[in-house]
Parts: C-alpha cells; structure tokens; sequence
C-alpha cells in the first residue's frame, strides 16, 4: 500500500539562503535540558543557540553548518499498543521538525506530522538535503526528504528512502557507500557498493551474508562495516575493513554479537582514519586499524572524535573527554548529552 504523507508545513521566515556560518566550525555540539548548545573543544565558552522551553530531543548539523535541524515535542499521548486491563500505557512524545538558519539562528520552517503518526530526523545527505521518516507506531511507515528549507517534504520511493538512510556520505558529498540485496533463502546476500558522484560512476566492493553500516573514512580510503553472522544458533559481529587502493577487505574484530542502536550509525572513524570506534547501548569499542588487538574500551556511548586520539562521550547526562594516550577518562560538561564535533566544511 502506497503511503500518502499528509503534512503541515509552516513558512517560519522567508529570504535567501546564505552560505555556511564558519563560526560553529571546530566546536562541540550538545543537548542540555532541551535545547542545542555549543562549546569549544575544551568544554569553555558553552551557549545555548535554541529556545524552545526545554522541547528539543534529537538534533542533527548539515555538514555546511548552515542549517540545524531538531525535533521538537509538541505532545505526549499514549504509547500504541496491546495492554492488559487496567494496565496504564506508557507516554510517547510527539515531535515536529524545525530547520534552523544558522546565520540568523531563527527557525525557517516547521513540519507538524499529521494526527496518529510520528516523524523522525535521519540524516542531511549531500547539498543541504534532510532526509527522515515517518511512523504509524510501530514499523516504518514512509521517507521524506526536503530539497530546501522552505520546500515541502517530498515522499521518497521506499526502497529508495530505506537505501539513503543507510548510506554514508563522505563530508564533502563527493563518495556514497550503499548496500542493497540479492537472492532469497541461502541464496540470500548483501552487496556493498561505493559510488564516486564527482564524475558519476559506482563499483561492486564486497558481498557477504550481512553488511551493516558502512562508513566511509575521512581521507576516502577505507571502507569500514559490520557483519552479524549465526553459527551453531549463536550470533557474531564482525567489523571488516575494504581498503580502497588495495582492493583489499581486513578483518578487524570478532566476536559475540551485541545489541545495536537502532537507525544509528554504528561505527565512526577517527580523524586521521587510524582508528574506529564501535557503539553498543552501554559501551564503545576503539580499534586502531593496522594493529586491532589494541582495543579501548569505554564506558559510555554516543562518542563523537574530536582529534586524532580523543572524543567525547555521555555517560548519566554528563559528557567525558576520553584519551587514547592515557586511555583515561576526564570530566567535561554537566548536565549534558548527545555530543557532536561540528567539522569545519
């Protein structure tokens, strides 16, 4: 069945798009009681650049840093569901999506989701594109996609939409990884293919049972992913990593499969591409590539790299600075969550 969206769209302000604001560049984004502040790498000089009465719950920076969109609780109502009489259903907030200009730090536009359904931010893909979804409740309903700030979603095909999403883009839009499948049953397999959009032209990498979030290294030659395998009725994860002048794929990690976030990236690269963070729901793993027996562990999630051989983490709505040359922890914000390094363009 073919999914209509029905949308409420509201013009917030009008006027022309202006080019990237280079003043967030270098800085740490974080959630705080509801709204998005900044900080500078050093945890000083913290502001807060929304105001929303403590209503924003998930926010995501386009890769120009020219627009910051968020999502923003409107209302709760009850969670859909089966429940047994006189069992009293838990809440579930219900959030609009609000594009911010970042050069003016007003609001350019809000998407109020039709009655009954719930829409959600995935990612910005290459020339300031936001793409999300929505839901009934349960599964994934539709993909949307807003070409501009002041232009309405427009539905996405579904396997097109699922594809985008899990999709990486390098920061500059030049290189996408995608995954699609083939086959039925035994037969069954993904394949997991990079495409050059600056000249247009893709090739086939690797096929295997299962490929999970591909992630594509910041100086474009690595491609890292994730591989969950069952033996003998038990699951495995496996990070490989295709080396993209060798032609050649490394196996870096193996072992018991773990829970993962769902619609969320599992895997970073460090700055310099020597290292690669793992996300679980309580711990992340660091590998360093040529010699991945050196492992790090960290109790917490949610890591965004802030230089070679550091990042920032949360941890019981307090964020932490981790060091891989002391493998040591510091305290670095209160009251904190959900931190992002914003990359200069």
């Amino acid at each position: 069945m073919k999914i209509v969206l029905l949308w409420a769209f509201i013009f917030l302000s009008a006027g022309a798009i202006q080019a990237g604001n280079e003043e967030f560049g270098g800085k740490i984004a974080f959630l705080r009681s509801g709204e998005v502040w900044v900080a500078d790498p050093e945890g000083r000089n913290s502001r807060r650049i929304t105001d929303t009465g403590g209503k924003i719950e998930d926010f995501l920076f386009s890769p120009s840093l020219r627009f910051l969109a968020y999502s923003k609780r409107i209302k709760t109502v009850e969670e859909p569901g089966l429940y047994e009489k006189g069992e009293k259903p838990p809440l579930r907030s219900v959030c609009s999506i609000v594009i911010l200009d970042l050069k003016s730090l007003t609001p350019r536009t809000e998407m109020i989701p039709p009655e009954g359904e719930w829409i959600y931010l995935d990612k910005w893909v290459p020339k300031d594109r936001l793409l999300g979804h929505s839901s009934s409740g349960f599964d994934v309903a539709g993909f949307f996609v807003i070409d501009a700030p002041e232009s309405p979603p427009r539905e996405l095909d579904y396997q097109q939409g699922a594809l985008l999403v899990e999709s990486d883009f390098t920061l500059d839009g030049s290189l996408q990884a995608y995954v699609k499948d083939s086959g039925l049953g035994k037969d069954f397999k993904n394949h997991l293919y990079l495409v050059n959009l600056k000249p247009r032209g893709e090739k086939l990498l690797v096929s295997r049972r299962s490929i999970l979030s591909p992630k594509i290294s910041p100086d474009k030659s690595q491609t890292a992913f994730l591989e969950v395998e069952n033996h003998d009725k038990k699951g495995f994860d496996t990070l490989w990593v295709y080396d993209l002048r060798k032609d050649l794929l490394k196996k870096l990690h193996h072992g018991p499969a773990k829970p993962k976030f769902a619609g969320v990236s599992d895997l970073a690269w460090s700055l310099d591409g020597k290292h690669i963070a793992m996300f679980f729901p309580s711990q992340t793993l660091v590998l360093e590539i040529e010699n991945p027996a050196q492992v790090y562990k960290i109790g917490g999630n949610d890591l965004s790299w802030v230089s070679n051989r550091s990042g920032i983490y949360s941890r019981e709505n307090k964020l932490f600075r981790y060091s891989l040359e002391t493998r040591k922890a510091e305290p670095f914000l209160e009251n904190a969550a959900h931190p992002a390094f914003l990359a200069r363009p």
